[in-house]
């Protein structure tokens, strides 16, 4: 039985980032009734918890209208985003709008726009910063905030200095590998995964499980976990409203197994 979904909302995003080409397949967007009924259908497949993503979901003008009413019918909400498009308006929209607001920053400035494009870090910082001072203004209110890294082989040196900035002013920190997995340094991942579990328990800021970051070593030589729970605690739903099993299924694959 799912209970969590990631709606990628749409494919179309204002970043290329190096590691991502999600923005080269041209879905049809569902309308926003047609959205709306998508979370009903959702919502009697005991539904809870939904990601909105992308893409970059911040381009969908409708996003909050949906967001709210996945809300409404009792769907826990988190926005992933790049943050460069959070302006004061649209953070005190999208906190009142969303449970979570992840906003992905990949490493200082230089290697954020190395990694996902020029002035992209100056934008993603303001995103954040906006959240930060609208949560403030709410005296803590609203949506959690976060940030979420990808944890790559060019920005291992940046990852706990990133989140030694962010922890006092946000709710928690996140990462996730790059996938599929790379060549990279085994000398300074194995140095960074006893950094974060020492991160995680002076903070109590880092939200990952210790087998989870534990696991970036195997992850990177190719061995995958062997429980998985795709198509029966988790799945993906396309910005056509298609279904699938993993949110990790790209390009030509993907039409071959569409659920339905």
């Amino acid at each position: 039985m799912c209970i969590r979904d990631r709606y990628r909302i749409t494919n179309r995003c204002n970043l290329r980032c190096t590691y991502c080409s999600l923005w080269k397949d041209k879905f049809r967007e569902a309308t926003t009734e047609e959205a709306k009924y998508l979370m009903d259908q959702l919502v009697k497949a005991n539904v809870t918890y939904m990601t909105f993503s992308g893409g970059e979901p911040t381009l969908r003008k409708d996003l909050t209208i949906i967001s709210r009413y996945a809300m409404k019918r009792g769907i826990f909400t988190t926005l992933n985003t790049n943050g460069t498009l959070i302006n004061r308006k649209k953070a005190y929209e999208y906190l009142t709008s969303f449970n979570v607001i992840s906003v992905s920053i990949d490493g200082f400035e230089k290697t954020h726009n190395m990694l996902r494009g020029n002035n992209s870090y100056k934008n993603a910082v303001r995103g954040i910063e906006n959240l930060i001072d609208a949560k403030n203004s709410f005296n803590g209110r609203g949506a959690k905030i976060g940030i979420n890294t990808i944890i790559h082989p060019d920005n291992l040196d940046d990852i706990i200095p990133l989140f030694e900035k962010y922890a006092p002013d946000v709710n928690f920190v996140a990462f996730q590998p790059l996938h599929p997995p790379t060549d990279i340094d085994f000398k300074k991942l194995d140095k960074l995964i006893i950094d974060l579990l020492q991160f995680k328990k002076r903070t109590g800021k880092l939200f990952a499980p210790d087998y989870y970051i534990k696991y970036l070593h195997k992850f990177f030589k190719g061995q995958s976990m062997k429980i998985c729970g795709a198509g029966k605690d988790f799945a993906l739903l396309n910005s056509d409203g298609s279904l699938f099993a993993c949110p990790f299924i790209y390009g030509p694959l993907r039409d071959r197994l569409k659920l339905g």
